[in-house]
């Protein structure tokens, strides 16, 4: 099983206040290596999880292979931003090489293209903010 930063996944879904997913749908992962600055972090396991740390040192991103089958897998990913919402998906993706320019040059890097995405656990809303205040 390929180990993959948490992030990538965090990319594919939008943010809780949009609609619509999901956002990205093919990742550079040999650009996701090298990035440090934006992938930072230990990968860290957990049971089955590959765990990060939130960003500010609070929540975490995490997620763990449910189904493989060639070069095809699904995730079960989760975030949460250090409170008590944590959120669910299930993402299908394959992992594969494709050539793209690169600076005017023909360079061969590997990627993963999502396949699949659901949302798996939806936040409830918030029903006393949405009371008229008194």
């Amino acid at each position: 099983m390929p180990v993959i930063h948490p992030k990538v996944f965090s990319m594919v879904e939008s943010w809780l206040s949009d609609t619509v997913s999901p956002v990205a749908t093919e990742i550079n992962l040999d650009a996701v290596s090298r990035n440090g600055n934006q992938f930072y972090g230990s990968i860290t396991t957990n049971g089955p999880w590959l765990h990060v740390d939130g960003e500010d040192g609070h929540g975490y991103l995490r997620y763990r292979f449910l189904k493989r089958q060639g070069s095809s897998y699904v995730v079960e990913f989760q975030s949460n931003g250090g409170g008590s919402l944590t959120t669910s998906s299930r993402i299908g993706f394959t992992v594969t090489n494709r050539t793209v320019e690169v600076e005017g040059v023909q360079t061969r890097i590997q990627v993963l293209r999502v396949e699949s995405y659901q949302q798996t656990a939806q936040p409830e809303p918030d029903r006393d903010r949405l009371k008229p205040a008194r």
